[in-house]
């Protein structure tokens, strides 16, 4: 959970093909710490570049790279925030975007579940999966499962400790909780 004051919003977007606005983004990261940045959308943090081109799209991949050096002990997470095409699967423009990630992840929703697949991740846990249910009344995350790696069963995630359902053994269970942790 982000308490009060510590996120910030920058008033404008990084332009990541601007190499005096990537010198001020690794500054600000410097000064300040930061352990996760997110460019939302990278579309906007790449004007007069052209999103199929594999040359500036690599000279993006490689700001944000060089971003990442900049987090706490090199091991911050720069998120950079992207659309599918028109078909509503593939990344929009060129494959370097995919090609210079460590990690994907596709963000879906069905009806009051938002669905995070990891779709590329070489070295990382089995779990493919994570569904949350979000409220708009309190404007927080309050169900969350998880599909087994190894079963067809469901875990609900209390705290960060898995606890299997008795219940449902097929499909996704939702557990209603206080805090969430998606680890």
């Amino acid at each position: 959970m982000i308490g009060d004051g510590e996120m910030e919003i920058l008033p404008r977007p990084v332009n990541l093909t601007n190499a005096a606005d990537v010198r001020e983004m690794a500054a600000l990261i410097d000064w300040n710490g930061y352990g996760l940045v997110v460019f939302d959308s990278l579309a906007r943090c790449m004007v007069g570049a052209d999103e199929n081109s594999a040359k500036d799209c690599g000279q993006v991949v490689d700001a944000l790279h060089r971003l990442c050096e900049r987090t706490p002990k090199r091991r911050g997470v720069i998120l950079p925030v992207h659309h599918t095409g028109k078909d509503g699967k593939t990344f929009r423009g060129s494959s370097v975007f995919e090609a210079g990630a460590d990690t994907v992840y596709a963000v879906t929703k069905d009806g009051a579940v938002i669905i995070l697949d990891r779709e590329k991740a070489p070295s990382h846990p089995a779990v493919k999966s994570i569904g949350c249910s979000y409220s708009t009344q309190t404007r927080a995350c309050t169900t969350c499962w998880r599909p087994s790696p190894t079963k067809r069963q469901s875990h609900c995630l209390k705290s960060g400790t898995p606890q299997r359902n008795p219940t449902h053994n097929s499909h996704p269970t939702a557990c209603r909780t206080g805090s969430t942790d998606l680890r």
